[in-house]
């Protein structure tokens, strides 16, 4: 049975790879504006790059909801496949690693650090 899962670990995590790969890329053009010094526009685009998190994350989620069974059964056969309850845990951890909270406080991380403002200690 752990054989069966890792097949379905390894396609989930290439997939978030990439995606994480062109997300990240999105995410650094917000230095530049900061530069440009103009903080609505900023903000704008922090809440659409915060937006365009969620909806690639749910976009991509139930793509491989429908596809992910199909294509484990096309590569390998129908005894590799492994049960919707099972295959959908492992699309909602993956949902939660492109939005959870360690993902949001890296996000509002770089976010404050780009501006100059640093989290201080309470005393």
């Amino acid at each position: 049975m752990m054989a069966y899962y890792t097949n379905y670990v390894l396609i989930v995590s290439k997939v978030q790879q990439l995606v994480s790969q062109l997300l990240g890329r999105a995410d650094a053009g917000t230095g530049q504006l900061v530069a440009k010094g103009n903080v609505k526009r900023t903000q704008e685009v922090f809440n659409e790059i915060f937006a365009l998190h969620y909806w690639v994350a749910g976009t991509l989620v139930g793509t491989l909801w429908f596809m992910l069974n199909p294509f484990v059964e096309l590569w390998l056969g129908a005894e590799y496949v492994l049960p919707s309850p099972t295959v959908a845990l492992i699309l909602l951890n993956l949902f939660i690693m492109f939005t959870g909270c360690q993902t949001v406080s890296t996000w509002l991380t770089d976010y404050f650090t780009t501006h100059g403002l640093r989290s201080q200690r309470l005393r």
